[in-house]
């Protein structure tokens, strides 16, 4: 779990020194994110333009993770939320850079943009997957269910969908019932499965054999502390970034 806790280290440092950032929601999409590599990896060399993150207020983490394998500079990473920095609180489109080749914030909207993609990809013989990660409160809005709608009519893409389930949004909206009913919608009962979202063997196997994975996650996961309410848009003091690393450092060792 080096690499996890390394991200996760990361999310906490770029938090504390911003005042930013949404540090539950980008933990719970850690290990999603490390086995959408592992799995592209498998084919080809792993590509950030294959992902897209539409849960993009968890943009820390994903900054995080581009850098813990060489794909953010130290330099990019000190300028996360600085005054005239192109990296922000949500995933920014950056034009000609293919690791932000879509910005996201506003939820429901990268689910119909990675249907896109992947339609492209058919269209131009790739046999390239392309991954998209989506929040479970996305799940409240129409243009998430109207692509999974739309993709029944073309089940051939090339994609894979991974839902962080971390139930945030079952204090307004209820939504979890509905996710877990999503394996009605196919006749195959394998298109959609249901996976500890913190395993990444399980999460691995998922992307493999399903096109719809339901990654039941905690919100800050593995820190106690982190799951409350009131951690949803909070940064830690020099005295919390201290505390919560060290239960870290014990819980990932």
């Amino acid at each position: 779990m080096k690499e996890a806790l390394s991200i996760r280290n990361t999310i906490l440092r770029l938090a504390h020194k911003t005042e930013e950032g949404h540090v539950p929601s980008s933990f719970s999409i850690v290990e999603i994110m490390m086995s959408v590599k592992s799995h592209q990896e498998k084919t080809i060399a792993f590509s950030p333009q294959n992902l897209v993150l539409s849960k993009g207020h968890a943009s820390f983490g994903y900054y995080a993770f581009l850098h813990a394998f060489d794909n953010f500079t130290q330099l990019e990473l000190d300028s996360v939320c600085m005054p005239g920095s192109k990296f922000y609180g949500h995933l920014p489109y950056l034009k000609d850079d293919k690791r932000f080749h879509y910005g996201s914030g506003s939820l429901g909207h990268g689910l119909p943009y990675a249907l896109g993609l992947a339609f492209a990809k058919y269209k131009n013989s790739s046999t390239e997957t392309i991954y998209c990660i989506v929040g479970d409160g996305e799940a409240n809005e129409g243009t998430f269910w109207e692509s999974l709608l739309i993709l029944k009519k073309f089940p051939y893409l090339n994609i894979k969908i991974i839902i962080d389930q971390n139930n945030s949004s079952e204090r307004a909206i209820p939504i979890k019932s509905f996710l877990d009913s999503l394996k009605d919608l196919y006749s195959d009962k394998n298109y959609v499965s249901s996976v500890n979202g913190h395993n990444l063997t399980e999460l691995e196997s998922s992307l493999e054999s399903s096109t719809i994975t339901i990654a039941n996650t905690i919100k800050g996961y593995p820190v106690d502390t982190l799951m409350t309410p009131m951690w949803h848009h909070k940064s830690p003091s020099k005295e919390e970034l201290i505390s919560i690393n060290q239960d870290l450092e014990r819980l990932l060792k």
